[in-house]
């Protein structure tokens, strides 16, 4: 077989010597493509092609063959044995580095959606009529675009003071700022939330799945918080909540006061006023 690759490297045409009773479809068939987000891949997807003899009829019911191949990369079909997840490849006709079907009617199907995504339940039917009438050998499938959805869902977090006491009211401590990152089940950061001065963040679409959630940049006077984990589900908005320790110590003095050398007085009694101010300059009131 003589095969010849058009300005469109996705498409070929084929030149085939076979029998004269042979007709074949070349199925590249699907052009899977995906919504949003770029970081996922189509790849991992996979299409059942069921093939049946008449499009009605008695022999319009349950499928003579059904065969499973893998999507690749650029979102075609992998019609190559490496690509076939299930199937008689003795009925299919291998050639030009790809398989190529009998002639008759044909319903597709996705059964394995890719990793993150929704699965089409569209069926996707291939009626070749002129396959079983016409004098040419080899036909061509026209594409079907499938675009999957991805599988997301939202989040967003609020961070709080564990002692209100002695944070509120107190600029030494503040809740904007601290970096809180979403990382997958293979330990891989995926997001990050960022808290307001109110210590709430942005709610962000996230893909669906369980996370651990990790503090990786804490504001100023807190602890950094412990590890939590969040499950999202589709469409639905979970709320994560974080209460942090403020930082904090006791403080003892010990004051003595002493004569200057000249008064002979007693110094009983004398009192002294502590001050605290929230600044490390003890500027402005206390």
């Amino acid at each position: 077989a003589k095969v010849n690759s058009t300005a469109d490297s996705n498409v070929f045409s084929v030149v085939a010597n076979f029998e004269e009773d042979f007709k074949a479809i070349d199925m590249n068939v699907i052009y899977k493509t995906k919504a949003r987000p770029s970081s996922l891949s189509v790849a991992g997807a996979v299409f059942e092609l069921r093939f049946k003899q008449q499009a009605q009829g008695p022999l319009a019911g349950n499928p003579t063959y059904t065969w499973q191949f893998r999507i690749k990369g650029d979102g075609h079909l992998d019609l190559t044995p490496t690509g076939l997840v299930s199937g008689d490849a003795s009925v299919l006709w291998y050639t030009g580095g790809r398989y190529l079907f009998p002639a008759g009617y044909y319903d597709v199907v996705e059964i394995q959606a890719p990793s993150g995504m929704i699965k089409s339940d569209g069926v996707y039917n291939f009626d070749c009529k002129d396959c079983l009438t016409g004098s040419a050998k080899i036909y061509q499938a026209n594409l079907e675009t499938v675009v999957n959805t991805p599988d997301t869902g939202y989040c967003y977090l609020t961070k709080s003071s564990a002692n209100t006491t002695i944070t509120d009211g107190n600029a030494m401590y503040s809740l904007e700022g601290a970096e809180f990152t979403l990382y997958d089940g293979n330990g891989t950061p995926q997001y990050t939330l960022t808290t307001k001065a109110d210590g709430t963040t942005d709610t962000i679409e996230v893909l669906s799945g369980t996370y651990t959630v990790k503090e990786t940049k804490t504001p100023k006077g807190y602890k950094k918080a412990s590890d939590t984990t969040v499950t999202v589900t589709r469409d639905q908005t979970a709320h994560i909540q974080v209460a942090d320790q403020p930082v904090y110590g006791s403080l003892e003095m010990a004051v003595q006061k002493k004569p200057d050398g000249v008064t002979t007085k007693p110094l009983p009694n004398a009192q002294f006023k502590v001050e605290y101010f929230d600044n490390l300059d003890c500027a402005g009131s206390p």
